[in-house]
């Protein structure tokens, strides 16, 4: 059943106490005459018509053990959430939920390698981009493109990941 919006809990009240009975207000009101009855008593005990807090389920970790989480990761950044995750008692998943939670938020990342350019590689390469200026679209088509693509089966594939903070653009 959907909740009682609040602006129609604060005309229920307004009518209640302007002396309606709680059936007639109901009815006015399109809801039950229960619903009315509760809410003018919670509205007596506390003075307001705004839903109580409701407990949920608590958190696993704290505030002090999701800084401490993070401030691991910053440190160690090759450390994988499921060796915090076991060192606390929770899941991995538990783990990389704090580490998104902040204000910058932390995730998974591969190193960024690449390859060191010599003086002889950028000469070379600018020697290669100068023969091929002007190349027209028949001299191209006779050259076949590859590209190296990595896929994986299972999640599993050996390669090292770093927790980091992604930059803005």
């Amino acid at each position: 059943m959907p909740r009682f919006p609040k602006n129609e809990r604060n005309q229920a009240i307004g009518m209640f106490a302007g002396g309606m009975s709680a059936r007639l207000v109901a009815l006015r009101s399109v809801c039950c005459r229960k619903t009315i009855d509760r809410l003018a008593a919670r509205y007596q005990q506390t003075g307001t018509v705004h839903d109580r807090q409701r407990p949920g389920r608590p958190r696993v970790s704290t505030a002090r053990a999701n800084r401490f989480i993070t401030l691991t990761h910053l440190r160690n950044r090759q450390l994988a959430a499921t060796v915090t995750a076991r060192q606390y008692g929770v899941s991995g998943h538990t783990i990389r939920n704090r580490l998104r939670c902040n204000a910058q938020p932390i995730r998974a990342r591969r190193p960024y390698t690449v390859q060191i350019m010599t003086q002889r590689h950028c000469a070379t390469r600018l020697l290669w981009a100068r023969r091929h200026l002007n190349w027209r679209r028949a001299d191209w088509n006779r050259v076949l493109f590859t590209d190296e693509s990595r896929f994986t089966v299972s999640h599993a594939d050996g390669r090292l990941r770093y927790t980091g903070v992604k930059v803005k653009d």
